[in-house]
């Protein structure tokens, strides 16, 4: 009875385990450098009787290596620019910055705040009208902008952040550049509900 329910199950894995001894000391017996197994195919197990597979394995290749150590190598010179060492410096700063929670007055360019925003086209979800556009961020309190003239997403976004409160919220109109990533947009206007809760923290050196 126990051989008749676990015969598959016993067969499966006494193949398994001496396809890999077999391999293993065919391999050691013969030599051969061997990257990997790549197949096993043809397999016959049968009672009282040895057991016959073709393999088919992924080798090494064979090659003498030339005199390499001798190679002249002409390397371009790396000129840094002053900017470029101002520009590594500050990025260093940045992610290595401490940052505190502000208080007594509002958010101002180049400060980092945790935002909440909503967006509507037209009174409807932007996430409805245009699908490819995802979800907006609301309640997610882990997300941080840094409040600069270039904005985010869109140039005047962190324009209208400017001078917001802690736990304010603001509703402002941006328009859809023609070439914005997600072309269904189109140029509409998107009527952004933002609820800010800003400015919670900035950067410091």
């Amino acid at each position: 009875m126990v051989e008749n329910k676990f015969k598959k199950q016993i067969r499966e894995e006494v193949e398994k385990k001496l396809l890999s001894e077999s391999c293993r000391e065919a391999i050691s017996e013969k030599k051969i450098r061997v990257r990997s197994l790549a197949d096993v195919q043809d397999i016959e197990v049968a009672k009282d009787q040895p057991m016959r597979f073709t393999a088919t394995l992924v080798t090494e290749p064979d090659f003498d290596l030339p005199d390499y150590k001798n190679i002249p190598v002409k390397l371009k010179p790396a000129d840094v620019a002053d900017a470029e060492v101002d520009e590594t410096i500050e990025n260093l700063r940045e992610r290595q910055a401490d940052f505190i929670d502000l208080t007594g007055r509002p958010v101002a360019l180049d400060d980092f705040a945790v935002i909440d925003y909503t967006g509507l086209i037209d009174g409807k979800p932007v996430e409805e009208v245009v699908p490819k556009a995802g979800k907006p961020l609301t309640g997610n309190t882990d997300f941080w902008i840094k409040v600069t003239q270039d904005g985010f997403i869109f140039k005047n976004f962190c324009e209208n952040l400017v001078g917001a409160n802690v736990g304010e919220a603001r509703t402002f109109d941006v328009e859809v550049p023609a070439d914005f990533a997600i072309t269904e947009t189109g140029r509409e206007e998107d009527h952004l509900h933002r609820h800010g809760e800003v400015p919670e923290a900035e950067e410091t050196a």
